[in-house]
């Protein structure tokens, strides 16, 4: 079954508008998340995931995350996917 991440509305937590780069900061450490989350499922799966994602598809771990922050995963998918090219076959 795959993980899916929950992620909370902005201002979800005490004094979250009071912190000037706390969104940034939490929206930084849900891509890492999400991708390390992806890339533990294997070099093909993670192929598969960023298809899907060029395809407009959701896929199940980035179901929560607005438009922009897939799209943030995505880039991060292929830049890391770019590294190994097709030397990973797991």
């Amino acid at each position: 079954m795959p993980m899916v991440l929950v992620v909370p509305p902005t201002g979800a937590f005490p004094g979250d508008d009071e912190r000037p780069g706390e969104d940034e900061a939490m929206q930084r450490i849900t891509v890492e998340y999400c991708v390390e989350t992806i890339c533990n499922k294997g070099c093909q799966a993670v192929r598969d995931d960023i298809r899907a994602l060029e395809r407009g598809e959701v896929v199940a771990e980035l179901k929560e995350l607005s438009e922009p922050l897939r799209q943030a995963v995505l880039r991060e998918l292929k830049s890391i996917m770019a590294v190994y090219g097709d030397s990973c076959r797991i």
